[in-house]
């Protein structure tokens, strides 16, 4: 199904942000086989499910889509934007751990073939707090901070991410 629909946004011109995982996925508002298997925080503590996940992100990279001549989802720059380790990762989570975001940011650019134009991106939090951790500004790998937020703050955090993300030499997106 991701194929087919890869092929239909390119046809429409579109590009996709990808995230590897939800973490609302992790017991928020469902619970999947790494919440079953470790929980929320052991998810991100836990080195057999950062094993597991890190397979996950390689399995999902090396994919071939055969409407693009079976070539890999990581050398698809023509319709994938980003790649994000985790969609809003650290949400409705009273701790955070922005090493494991930067360290699977690091493995996404690893499984991405030199001087390909495809981006790493944060994959954003549920608020500016969650997604502007400064860790993200400093982690190499990300090229993108993404922000989410679900609350009508944005003229008060909006003017100084951006100059934050300026500093650092990110991008920012507001999703």
């Amino acid at each position: 199904m991701i194929d087919s629909f890869m092929l239909s946004c390119y046809n429409r011109g579109l590009k996709l942000i990808i995230a590897l995982h939800d973490r609302n996925s992790l017991g928020t508002w469902d619970t999947d086989a790494y919440a079953l298997a470790y929980g929320a925080d052991s998810f991100y503590t836990d080195s057999t499910a950062q094993t597991a996940f890190d397979n996950r992100v390689r399995h999902i990279l090396a994919h071939k889509n055969p409407y693009f001549g079976n070539r890999t989802c990581s050398t698809l720059s023509e319709v994938v934007f980003a790649f994000e380790p985790e969609n809003e990762s650290f949400g409705h989570m009273s701790t955070t751990y922005p090493s494991w975001l930067c360290t699977r940011a690091a493995l996404i650019r690893s499984l991405l073939p030199s001087a390909s134009p495809i981006l790493v991106a944060s994959g954003g939090g549920v608020d500016f707090p969650t997604s502007l951790l400064s860790d993200f500004f400093s982690c190499d790998p990300l090229d993108i901070v993404a922000v989410h937020s679900y609350y009508n703050d944005a003229a008060s955090y909006l003017s100084s991410a951006v100059t934050t993300a300026t500093v650092a030499g990110k991008r920012l997106v507001y999703e």
